[in-house]
């Protein structure tokens, strides 16, 4: 444990820990990157004209991370780390009877979640704990200690409380992204087959009416190839420090974030179908402690940390939308608008 604990120590001397990790498809050169409504793939070019293409981006990477530590098919937190800060919300029916159940590890926005704000009294402790009050300057000492009381993950993948304060977030304290170098496309075309009416005349009564569910429908497809693919990671040590949490609740999140980068990249990277990823060279990688060292000393950790963090349920009652009659005649929408930050 001693070996682990000097090894967290360097790190802390450190501003940053940035890392580039050599990455290749586990068959062939062809690859499918993240897409973005109405843009396709995230193509550029660097000032000397090289073709660069954004292959999964920090906010997908971000997700990825927070999965290395939360159950399969649950929204809860693995074993092994019982006893970190996250709250857990049950989704009730007017019955009072739980028909779903979330957690900040999973929703969208994290802490922020509607389910979650949508609770007066925990939105009160959390301001209190922040010592927040809206129009004065954000402490931010306290606001990292109310995120690391109730949601420790937020203090690594950042959390902006737009619903409680426009000045109540933290920024991201581990980033990453997947970006190709020296990129071509790979443009083929395909069809979705119908077996039954190529042309779509016929539709099922009372069923999908939209000729496309039904006939032949042809398409085009971009893939990519590079010359180099490249995760790029950064883990923002002075941001963790400037809480000013502790030297067991600070090298509790270093730990944590560098057992998130073992775990994903140690892993299997299949970001998509048609995407499926392997570490080319791990020599980056073997400069961190090993995954089940990390694993071990976070619960070493968890045991000393446990008495400032806190396991939370909420409870949610899920209530039908009232539509406004005028702007439903009048085909305009009335809800809020939908965001597309992933995170």
């Amino acid at each position: 444990m001693n070996n682990i604990e000097n090894e967290i120590e360097n790190l802390k001397n450190q501003n940053r820990l940035l890392m580039e990790i050599p990455l290749e498809p586990v068959q062939g050169s062809i690859f499918q990157p993240t897409g973005f409504p109405e843009i396709g793939a995230a193509t550029y070019e660097r000032p000397d004209g090289t073709r660069m293409l954004v292959v999964e981006s920090a906010q997908s990477m971000a997700n990825r991370f927070e999965e290395t530590i939360i159950k399969e098919n649950t929204p809860n937190l693995i074993d092994d780390f019982t006893g970190l800060s996250y709250i857990k919300i049950n989704l009730q029916d007017k019955n009072k009877a739980t028909v779903a159940s979330i957690s900040s590890l999973t929703e969208a926005h994290r802490i922020n979640s509607p389910y979650i704000i949508s609770d007066k009294n925990f939105v009160a402790e959390l301001k209190k704990i922040a010592g927040y009050v809206n129009l004065a300057y954000p402490d931010y000492k306290k606001i990292g200690y109310a995120f690391y009381h109730f949601d420790i993950n937020s203090l690594i993948h950042g959390a902006f409380m737009s619903n409680v304060g426009g000045t109540f977030r933290v920024p991201r304290a581990l980033s990453s992204y997947i970006e190709g170098e020296g990129i071509k496309e790979v443009t083929y075309g395909g069809v979705k087959f119908s077996t039954v009416d190529a042309s779509g005349k016929y539709v099922v009564k009372d069923g999908i009416q939209e000729k496309s569910a039904y006939s032949n429908i042809p398409y085009s497809k971009t893939d990519y190839t590079a010359d180099r693919i490249t995760a790029y990671v950064n883990l923002d040590i002075s941001l963790l420090k400037s809480y000013e949490l502790g030297d067991d609740a600070t090298n509790l999140l270093i730990a944590l974030s560098l057992y998130k980068i073992r775990t994903l990249f140690g892993g299997k990277l299949k970001l998509r179908t048609a995407c499926d990823l392997k570490v080319k060279d791990s020599s980056p990688l073997n400069k961190l402690p090993e995954k089940n060292e990390l694993k071990d000393y976070i619960k070493v950790l968890i045991e000393k940390c446990k008495k400032d963090m806190e396991v939370k349920t909420i409870i949610a009652e899920l209530t039908e939308k009232k539509k406004d009659e005028e702007n439903t005649k009048k085909g305009n929408r009335t809800s809020i608008e939908d965001e597309n930050d992933t995170e």
